[in-house]
């Protein structure tokens, strides 16, 4: 009996424990999942500006007319920099900034189009076009931190209705070492073309000094024939007025 009164008692508290959690927990999963269906029924234009977290790059993006773009139907994929990456930049790179079509560029970079990449799809080495029309290299450490451009992804995989946001700690510019990197294997490519069309020039250049080296010898063969016969005519007429 007194067995029978204990099992009672702990299935009792359980449900009282039970019981009084599980409410919690339960409205907990359900602001998760509602936030993140606010998230994926916003463009990136609106996720980005309701970050307070990203509003330098939100401003910057009014300013170009990129905040435009990204209402588009997309997909796109934008790496976002953080208020703390711009705020890391040196004078030099902010005096670049107020130029609105470098403003321009240096964004564009940080956007690549007609895809939605997720970073489970980063686990190898990519170098993919941004819409500078420039590469970015898309790669993971090897402590498994996902890095774009040199850049370290703080915040990954926020889901959109037009494509997702990263957000990065740096601000990314076309043309650094990193960006080189990634295209290398494009400017190879086109060393080996500029090669191969010095190589042609210069054939074409030894190719024009034979051919000028030719002519200037059958120049200088018609001279002499030219002369041979007029001394052969001389001497003839001097043999004749001789007669």
């Amino acid at each position: 009996m007194k067995l029978h009164s204990q099992i009672i008692t702990g299935i009792l508290m359980s449900v009282a424990l039970f019981g009084f959690n599980y409410p919690s927990l339960a409205a907990s999963n359900d602001t998760e999942a509602s936030t993140e269906q606010n998230q994926s029924s916003r463009d990136i234009t609106e996720t980005i500006k309701s970050k307070s977290s990203l509003s330098k790059f939100s401003k910057q993006a009014q300013k170009t007319g990129l905040d435009k773009t990204l209402k588009g139907k997309g997909p796109y994929t934008v790496f976002v920099p953080s208020n703390k990456a711009f705020s890391k930049l040196t004078q030099e790179q902010k005096n670049e900034l107020a130029n609105p079509e470098k403003l321009k560029k240096v964004l564009s970079h940080h956007v690549i189009a007609h895809k939605s990449l997720a970073t489970h799809n980063m686990n190898e080495k990519m170098n993919v076009p941004s819409m500078s029309e420039e590469y970015l290299v898309l790669e993971t450490s090897k402590d498994g931190k996902k890095i774009v451009g040199g850049a370290l992804i703080k915040e990954e995989d926020i889901k959109c209705k037009n494509g997702v946001v990263h957000v990065i700690d740096e601000v990314l510019f076309p043309g650094e070492p990193a960006s080189k990197e990634a295209s290398g294997l494009d400017k190879t490519k086109v060393e080996s073309s500029s090669s191969l069309k010095e190589s042609h020039t210069q054939k074409s250049e030894s190719s024009t000094s034979v051919n000028e080296s030719d002519a200037a010898k059958n120049t200088e063969n018609t001279v002499k024939s030219s002369d041979s016969n007029s001394t052969s005519q001389e001497s003839t007429d001097s043999m004749n007025e001789s007669k």
